[in-house]
């Protein structure tokens, strides 16, 4: 399924050994590891909950599991992963032109593209609550940091879902 493709080309226009002009492009892909599933399934209910006791008292140890049950209580994370995951793929195409202008010195420009689709992303969708401070949006605290009652939805602690509907561009023009 993944056809990868890559092709090249060199030339010389004046058939003197001076002048090049090349010209490639292919199609990379880039893997999705079986790692980022088991981390979302094992990070998530039932498997996980994280135990939170900042604001919530004082946990008398050794005991607290047994004695303080109502300040131990966690909040579920929520790891996901997008249901049908697209392959994340990269164009990447170049050409360039050089020419030698005395023995030991040469003239290369050169201009690189790359394209990227599918690639991932983790998408914060249980952040604190923002608020506005000077005229800026401000989120006071982290996760880690925070109470789950700082959360848009303070049933849950942080869910951070995988996506993979990021797309980016890149071009350059290279003079040496």
């Amino acid at each position: 399924k993944n056809f990868a493709p890559r092709i090249g080309l060199a030339w010389d226009p004046t058939g003197s050994g001076k002048t090049s002009i090349r010209a490639g492009g292919g199609v990379f892909y880039d893997q999705i590891n079986a790692g980022s599933f088991v981390f979302a399934l094992l990070s998530s209910p039932p498997f996980s909950v994280v135990g939170n006791i900042r604001g919530r008292g004082i946990a008398q140890f050794p005991d607290a599991f047994f004695t303080q049950q109502q300040i131990l209580a966690g909040t579920p994370n929520i790891e996901g992963f997008q249901y049908h995951a697209k392959q994340p793929t990269v164009y990447k195409y170049s050409s360039d032109i050089q020419r030698q202008i005395t023995p030991n010195t040469s003239v290369d420009v050169g201009f690189s593209g790359t394209r990227g689709v599918h690639l991932q992303r983790v998408v914060i969708m249980n952040s604190g609550v923002s608020t506005l401070v000077n005229g800026r949006l401000f989120i006071p605290c982290s996760s880690a940091a925070c109470t789950s009652a700082n959360f848009i939805d303070p049933a849950f602690g942080r869910i951070r879902p995988r996506l993979t509907d990021v797309v980016s561009t890149y071009y350059a023009l290279r003079v040496t």
